[in-house]
Parts: structure tokens; sequence; C-alpha cells
């Protein structure tokens, strides 16, 4: 083993002095300057006036933690400072490879950007007619609390949205906020109103799901290029059509939340761990850092990503540094800085956040994890479609109905993609050091979230488990070319596997497209449309809409509708229905989620439905049944001929 003592780097010990420097300099003015906890402002004094059962203003959350937050952002800045020069020495000598089987950073050939550029105008192509539909109940609800907000009545007329920033890094009642897609979607939507001066207070769906595109398509070129950098360029070109194609791609990269950011961050960080192995420099420790912390700060969820990402880079730091116990002693205090810089980060920017979050854990039901579960789970990893129809709201094609119409296909699809996956592992598993721990990184989280689920009892969303889409993508692209290696001629071998690619991308997009047709072709959850079977437009400020009454008994649609009211009960509803007589204008009712509409308000989902009371003026379906849009119009003066339904009777 070589060993000896670690020298001094003045260059770095400066500009870590530099940097530490500014953020106790910012710290200490926001600490003496700032809102202090023990203020008016703070959650102590708002749980005073308000008692401690009932959610604060994000104010209040921002104002206690960011305080603390800040202190333990200071603290750590001055412990490295003081002991900055002791991690910022360094082995004498160039760095020499580490001790590992890595792939050779080879650049990226020709042919191989343009059939990653084809897959990206592809998935584009896919999804642009996606941009323009109406947004869903949680895009919905992610925009008009942290993104755009809604127009407000004030001072006799409507005014534009003024959400506070703080709204957008901080607002997190319900973890619908994926914060860093939500400030890049809200700095699209300015820009657009900026640009275009829209004289009405008109929503714009493309300008917000803008974002979430482009992490789509980046997330395509990042799992091809982390196939490529893990030594199969053939399979590279596989991997970036197979997501290009996904329908669960597809849908998530036209929608307003941060799920394809989280996508595309996933092989960046992988590719940066591969980097850090690779190099060892402070650049490519730092890089690794940040893309810890924006994977943690987009979905924290995706912790066992980075305990799996971390440990096996630790194992690998000292398998591949085992004969050089100082260029070891280096890299580790690197990464002792790195991991204490991201967890650092990710406390100051969302402790606030994770302060509601744990409110909001409070009041969630218990759940189960379940072989249903599990096979939704796989279905919509494999072809990006449920399973079948059990559940609150079948969608409008699954699994089971493919594989009724197209048995061979599909059954085909499934166990190919599955068979291929595990193909790609083994390969991996075979491969030596580096790929043995991205092979780690690919497959444990996965299994580890569904136990902690299991463990905890925790309600589950199959959506929840998104982050397993590249890691299933890249092994299958990496087993598809690897089962042709028992050819020997070398001109034959890339034939064939060409050959099996093509197919299998064939076969896959024959799988997927009706999927993919009908998400193109209808939105999630038409809350847009169902405003537009109500009113000429959607500037709540028009003249024509004061002469119209909008009401929801269940999930109304303010977003589209500012003006909605929402029904407090039967009472109410009749008292609506009076006010439409006595003003002589129309009254329509609007809801969604009709099972748990009758579950939790059957009284006024029995008068709404009442022939006699209210015209039923549309249904727009939902991808899921349960997100189909139920719009009623009341009949002028039937209210004052049902006495007995008002009272009860």
């Amino acid at each position: 083993m070589v060993t000896g003592d670690l020298g001094s780097d003045a260059g770095a010990l400066r500009r870590a002095r530099v940097l530490l420097g500014l953020v106790v300099l910012a710290v200490g003015l926001h600490l003496v300057l700032g809102d202090k906890p023990w203020g008016e402002d703070g959650m102590a004094a708002a749980f005073d006036e308000r008692g401690s059962g009932d959610w604060l203003a994000t104010k209040n959350y921002v104002v206690t933690w960011s305080y603390w937050a800040a202190c333990g952002t200071g603290l750590v800045a001055m412990v490295l400072l003081l002991t900055a020069p002791l991690w910022t020495r360094r082995a004498a000598g160039r760095p020499g490879p580490p001790a590992l089987s890595l792939p050779d950073p080879r650049g990226i050939p020709r042919w191989l950007l343009v059939a990653i550029a084809a897959a990206m105008l592809a998935h584009a192509v896919l999804g642009l007619p996606r941009l323009s539909h109406s947004f869903w109940g949680d895009e919905a609800y992610a925009a008009r609390t942290s993104i755009a907000g809604i127009p407000s009545f004030k001072d006799d007329h409507w005014r534009d949205p003024k959400l506070k920033w703080r709204e957008t890094f901080h607002f997190y009642r319900k973890p619908n906020n994926h914060v860093p897609f939500g400030i890049l979607a809200r700095l699209s939507n300015e820009t657009w109103a900026i640009l275009t001066e829209p004289s009405e207070r008109l929503r714009n769906e493309v300008a917000v799901r803008l974002p979430a595109f482009a992490a789509g398509l980046l997330a395509i070129a990042g799992a091809a290029l982390l196939v490529l950098r893990l030594g199969h360029p053939g399979s590279a070109a596989a991997a970036a059509w197979l997501l290009a194609l996904h329908p669960w791609l597809l849908r998530y990269s036209t929608e307003a939340r941060g799920y394809s950011l989280l996508l595309a961050l996933i092989p960046a960080l992988w590719l940066a761990t591969l980097r850090v192995l690779r190099t060892g420099t402070w650049p490519a420790w730092i890089l690794f850092a940040a893309c810890q912390t924006l994977v943690l700060w987009t979905y924290p969820a995706a912790l066992f990503i980075l305990a799996v990402t971390n440990l096996a880079l630790l194992g690998l730091l000292f398998r591949g540094r085992r004969h050089e116990a100082t260029r070891l002693r280096e890299q580790l205090a690197r990464y002792a800085v790195a991991l204490t810089l991201s967890a650092t980060a990710f406390l100051q920017v969302m402790a606030p956040n994770l302060a509601q979050f744990w409110s909001y854990v409070q009041t969630q039901q218990r759940g189960e994890v379940s072989m249903a579960l599990a096979r939704d789970l796989l279905a919509h990893l494999v072809v990006g479609v449920p399973w079948g129809r059990a559940g609150p709201g079948p969608a409008r094609v699954d699994f089971q109905d493919l594989a009724a119409a197209h048995p061979v296909l599909m059954q085909a699809t499934l166990w190919l993609v599955l068979a291929f996956a595990l193909a790609g592992l083994l390969r991996l598993l075979r491969g030596g050091d580096a790929r043995v721990g991205v092979a780690a990184a690919l497959t444990l989280p996965l299994p580890l979230t569904w136990l902690q689920a299991w463990a905890l009892g925790s309600h589950v969303y199959v959506w929840y488990m998104i982050f397993a889409l590249p890691s299933l993508v890249v092994l299958a692209a990496i087993g598809t070319t690897w089962t042709t290696r028992w050819i020997g001629h070398p001109g034959v071998r890339r034939g064939l596997t060409t050959t099996l690619v093509v197919a299998l991308l064939l076969g896959f997009s024959v799988a997927t497209g009706p999927a993919s047709r009908i998400l193109r072709r209808a939105p999630i959850q038409p809350m847009r449309g169902s405003v537009e079977a109500t009113r000429p437009t959607l500037d709540p400020g028009d003249p024509r809409n004061e002469a119209i009454l909008t009401a929801t008994i269940y999930e109304g649609s303010q977003y589209y509708d500012p003006r909605c009211l929402h029904v407090e009960d039967r009472e109410h509803l009749f008292r609506l229905m009076e006010r439409a007589d006595a003003e002589g204008i129309p009254f329509f009712v609007v809801y969604g989620r009709e099972g748990l509409a009758r579950r939790r308000r059957p009284e006024l989902v029995e008068i709404v439905q009442r022939e006699d009371l209210f015209a039923k003026v549309t249904t727009l379906e939902g991808f899921f049944s349960h997100l189909s849009r139920h719009v009623f119009r009341y009949r002028p003066g039937s209210a004052a001929g049902a006495t007995a339904t008002r009272a009860g009777g």
C-alpha cells in the first residue's frame, strides 16, 4: 500500500475560505436582520392566535424553520471554515486512475447523437398535443397554490394573481409542490405573461408545463448517456428510444409536476458518481453534491436512491484506492464535505416544507401495499398503463384489456422487457466494480421503498415509484444487446443485434400505442372543459360571467373558475337556487370524483341528479373514470316546489 502525507492546496483553501466566509456572512445577516421565530410572524404566536390544530400561513413556517435551519447552516459553515486546512489538503502528484474496472469515458459517436436526437424529437412530437390539455386536480392545485395563483376579487374588481415567491418555495400543506420544478414553471409562466401581455386573466397550461417537457427530453438523453458511460454504446440508442416511446414518460413530461425533472436528475446523479470515481476532483464532488440536493429537493421520497448510491460510492472508493492510503484519505475528506454541503443545503431550503409535511402525515390514513399495487406498478413500468380495472377509477385503457385484444403482443412485450432487464442486470454484475455499484443503485431503491411502505403502512400511489422507470429502461437496453454475445463473427453479431433492437422497439411502440393515443387525445381530467361548459370565457372579470352562477359539491375547478362557490350543505344549495331565481341568472353545479362525492356528500349528489331540479348538461370523460367531470344546470323555479327535499325529507 502506498502511503504518505497530504499536502496543502493553497488555491483550494483560499476558495473554500472565501465561499464559506460569504455563507457565514449571509447567515449572520439573516439571523440578525430577519424575522425571529419568537416574533409575531413565528409559529408560536400563530398557534396562540389560531390554535395548535389549525394550519398556519406559509410565512409562519418560513419565519420559524428558516431561522433554525440558518442556525444549523451557520454552524456547519463555521466548522468547515475552521477545518478547511484539513479537508482541502491533497495527495502529492497527479491522481492516477483508481483500481476499478471503470468504463472508458470515450466521446459520443455521431450515429448515437443522431439516434438520441431522433428519439427526443419523436417524444416531442408525441407530447406536443398534450401540452395544451386541461390541468387535472394535482396540477391545478400546484398551479393555484405555488406556481401561478388565481385572480382575486378586491375593491369591486378582479385582480391578477399576486403569489408571493415564498409560496413557490415553501407551500407544502400537501407534498404536491415539487419545488425546483415549481420555480422553473413559475419563471416560464411569468416570462410568457411578459412576452404576450395577455389582456385577459387566462390560464396557459403550455407555459407552466414547458419545464416538465424540457426535463422529459433531458431524461431521454440522460438515460442514453448513462448507458454509454457504462460502456454500451449500442444499448444507449435502445435506452433513448424505449424511454421516448414510454407512455409513463409521455404523461409526466407533459404534466405540471416534477416527476420528469426527477427522471432527468437520476441519470445525472449516477453520471456524476461515475465522474467522481474517475477523477475525484473538487468540481466532480461539487457536481455530485448538487445532484443529490436537487434529487431530494425535487422528490424527498427518492431518499433510498441517495442512500444506495452513497453506500455504493463509499464501497467503490475504498476498493479503488485500497493501495493508495493517502489518496483514499483525500477522497474520503472530499466525500464528507460534499455530503455535508448537500445535506445542509437541503435542510436549509426544505425545513419549512418538512414541518408542514409532518403535519400532513398526521392527518393521513394508513394504507397497504398489496399484490394489486405490485401488478399495477409492473404494468406501468413496462407499458405505462394500469394492470386492470380494479380500484376507484378504471382507466380508459389497461394491460388486461390490451392483452385480451392482442394476447401474443402484450405478453411478449411484458416478458421480453423483464427478461432483457434481468439480462442487463446480470451483464452489469459481471462487468466489474463500478458497474456492480451502478447495478445496486439501479435495482435496490424500489424494493427498499416498497419495504418501507409496507412496514409503516404508508398510503402509496403507483406514481410514487416512477423513479424506477429509468432503471428498467437502462437495464432492458443493456440486456437487449447482450443476448447476441455468443455470435463470434462481429458483422453478423452487429446485424443481429440491430435487428433485435429494432424489432423490440417496433413491438414496444405497437404495444404502447393505444395508451399514447388516448393520452394525446384527451386530458387526464377535463377541468377546463367543465368550466367552458358553463361560462363563455375563462376570464373571471368578463362582464358576461357576472350573470352566471357556478358552484361545486365536490372537487371544484377554482383554478379555471375563481367565481365557483363551494356548496356547504343542503340549505346552502337551495339558497343558491333561490338566488338564481331571484336574479334570473343560470346556475350550474359542477363536480368530479363521483364515487367519493356519493360517499362523502350523498344528499347533495342526490339533489343535483334529480331531474325535476337539475338538467344534465354533460359528462366529460377523464383518462380514469373517477376523474370524469359532471355538469348540471338548475331548472329555474323548481326550488319552490321542493320544500320537502330542502327540509331533508
